[in-house]
């Protein structure tokens, strides 16, 4: 069974925040009261900034159990290839509105699962499989 989502950090709040900066910038530039000469430069920063942190933030997570093993997928990368003999125990932990499967094995790995974009139903739908493990 395979589990997708993606964490999605970057809200309009950030876009808004970012276009009301360079607007400040150029009428700060317009009228003259500051020297931002370069406020362009500094708009193209602002920019190029919203994008890299819009790439690092928008992460996907991805969780396939099977009969033999768990892959887990964070950014497209396989952040762990566990044999399911090796798992030990499966618990959920939070703190502060992060919430995440904590997947124990028996050489003494430990394995982070963000649980922030899926439902609460596959959820509990994961944890039931991972601990039938």
């Amino acid at each position: 069974m395979t589990y997708e989502c993606r964490l999605k950090r970057i809200t309009k709040k950030h876009v808004f925040s970012a276009l009301l900066s360079l607007f400040a910038f150029y009428l700060v530039d317009y009228f003259g009261v500051a020297n931002v000469e370069h406020w362009s430069s500094y708009a193209i920063g602002i920019v190029l900034a919203l994008g890299f942190l819009y790439f690092v933030e928008n992460s996907m997570i991805r969780v396939e159990i099977e009969d033999e093993a768990v892959t887990i997928y964070h950014s497209g990368m396989v952040q762990g290839n566990i044999p399911q003999v090796l798992i030990t125990s499966v618990e959920r932990v939070g703190y502060k509105g992060y919430s995440a499967i904590v997947i124990s094995t028996s050489d003494g790995l430990k394995y982070n699962v963000p649980m922030g974009c899926f439902s609460e139903a596959e959820v509990e739908e994961m944890l039931k499989k991972l601990r039938k493990a």
